[in-house]
């Protein structure tokens, strides 16, 4: 089963009792953030979990000398900062990539909220477990893709993410992302990413012109990677939490 056909059999589930509860109980508030503005700092207490509604974000570490290496990404229909246990000073920071709107609900009342309902909670756990298997595979690019493969890689996810999402159109993702943006996710240089995009695009596998995305060969692209999809396959979590941002 592919993303997109597990994306359209979980249609029906979308108003299911579990996340509507959610909402329903946690009296989420609205937050709105200017592009680089931040949604978390270093240090910070996490006291929210956010639900993008509109935008992306990035997640991010700096080390001793400065450089910063973005460790995850988010998009509409995604959570941040979801902790349902004890909250501990963040080690990272979260910053909005463009204009982005958020779903802002203080976690340890959705941390009641699971308590009294098990759906929910198995939910909010496979949500987790999706997260979790995310960031496994952006490992996995670090140590042992090279620099086309892990390009490759990345679009490859955040374009089926998006589309799962309902934010693409046809082959094309505007992602507010600059070239210092990809080469952080990627762990290099603004040069050797430029380089790396080049040699993509001369493949015609894809083409990124003012922050829109387009992806040419999605299956050669794929296959470059040697992208398997599975790890995005958490039913019951991504297509029910995009379409409650529409609501």
């Amino acid at each position: 089963m592919t993303y997109d056909n597990l994306h359209e059999e979980r249609l029906a589930d979308r108003k299911g009792a579990a996340f509507m509860a959610l909402f329903d109980e946690t009296a989420g508030q609205s937050a709105h953030y200017r592009s680089h503005e931040h949604l978390l700092h270093t240090g910070d207490e996490a006291a929210y979990s956010h639900l993008v509604q509109h935008g992306f974000a990035a997640r991010y570490q700096l080390t001793p000398e400065g450089t910063r290496q973005i460790t995850a990404i988010y998009m509409c229909g995604d959570f941040i900062d979801l902790r349902l246990c004890a909250q501990q000073p963040s080690n990272d920071g979260v910053v909005a990539m463009g204009a982005c709107s958020t779903t802002r609900f203080r976690n340890d009342t959705m941390s009641r909220a699971a308590s009294r309902s098990a759906p929910l909670a198995n939910s909010l756990c496979q949500l987790s477990e999706r997260n979790g298997a995310i960031a496994r595979a952006w490992i996995a690019s670090l140590g042992r893709r090279n620099a086309e493969q892990h390009l490759a890689h990345m679009i490859c996810e955040l374009f089926l993410r998006a589309r799962a999402a309902g934010l693409t159109t046809g082959s094309h993702l505007r992602f507010p992302a600059t070239q210092t943006y990809l080469a952080d996710m990627i762990g290099l240089s603004v040069v050797h990413t430029n380089r790396t995009l080049q040699t993509l695009r001369a493949a015609k596998l894809v083409r990124w012109d003012r922050q829109m995305l387009s992806v040419i060969d999605l299956e050669g692209l794929i296959d470059l990677a040697g992208f398997q999809e599975g790890y995005l396959q958490h039913p019951g979590v991504a297509a029910p939490l995009s379409s409650m941002t529409h609501h």
